[in-house]
């Protein structure tokens, strides 16, 4: 049928509705995204340290600690800083609590908060290009 429109699934939509586990060979969409979003936090974190390893100021004793070190280093913006806290608390929940995620916050996190991580990217790319 040329011309015709097919309807096209999003593979990132999240069915927060869904209470039954998924069917045999079907992937748990909920599963795949919080790891994606924790691993995507974590490597946050590594490389915030890595930058943070490189100051001349105290290293992190928290995850969350490592945002707040480059935001007072003028690093990063005050939102985005803020932004990667809360992710971090997020990644922590996912990790040692999962029974208590909330998916609707997975889902918000995946539909609107992605750009922090190519903003945290784009600091990144900077701080290398003027080294």
């Amino acid at each position: 049928m040329r011309g015709a429109k097919r309807a096209v699934q999003p593979c990132c939509t999240i069915d927060l509705q869904r209470r039954s586990a998924p069917k045999a060979g079907e992937p748990n969409v909920h599963v795949i995204c919080k790891q994606a979003l924790s691993r995507a936090i974590q490597l946050c974190v590594d490389i915030g340290a890595h930058m943070v390893a490189g100051m001349e100021v105290p290293p992190p004793c928290s995850m969350g600690q490592t945002f707040d070190i480059l935001e007072q280093a003028g690093v990063l913006s005050t939102p985005l800083a803020s932004r990667l806290r809360k992710a971090v608390g997020f990644r922590t929940l996912a990790v040692h609590n999962d029974d208590a995620i909330n998916w609707h916050i997975v889902f918000n996190i995946a539909h609107h908060h992605l750009a922090d991580f190519t903003s945290f990217a784009k600091v990144v790319i900077t701080r290398l290009d003027a080294s």
